[in-house]
């Protein structure tokens, strides 16, 4: 496919997404965005910003990473099950469980 073609596609995607979740987003907590930016890396093994790279570009990454750090939070964040992570790994294990 041709380049416009895909940022059309891109832009579509980004609109549904953004019109499933937007809302929840917003009432986010910054804790709670915290966790999300782990979450993201859990299940994709991607950070937060390489998929900003990968799809939205360097230099809108960079941008989003800045203004991130300067409310404290690390778009680079990683997932660590067996480490500072492990209570939300706990968490999601007894959802998926059913005990939660």
């Amino acid at each position: 496919k041709s380049e416009k073609e895909q940022r059309l596609i891109m832009r579509k995607a980004e609109d549904e997404i953004k019109a499933e979740f937007y809302d929840d987003i917003k009432k986010m907590t910054f804790s709670e965005g915290k966790v999300l930016l782990k979450l993201i890396y859990r299940q994709t093994q991607y950070t937060s910003y390489q998929l900003l790279q990968d799809y939205r570009g360097e230099v809108r990454a960079i941008f989003w990473l800045g203004i991130a750090k300067i409310f404290g939070a690390n778009l680079n964040a990683t997932y660590d099950p067996y480490g500072e992570d492990k209570t939300i790994e706990e968490i999601i294990k007894m959802i998926e469980a059913g005990k939660l």
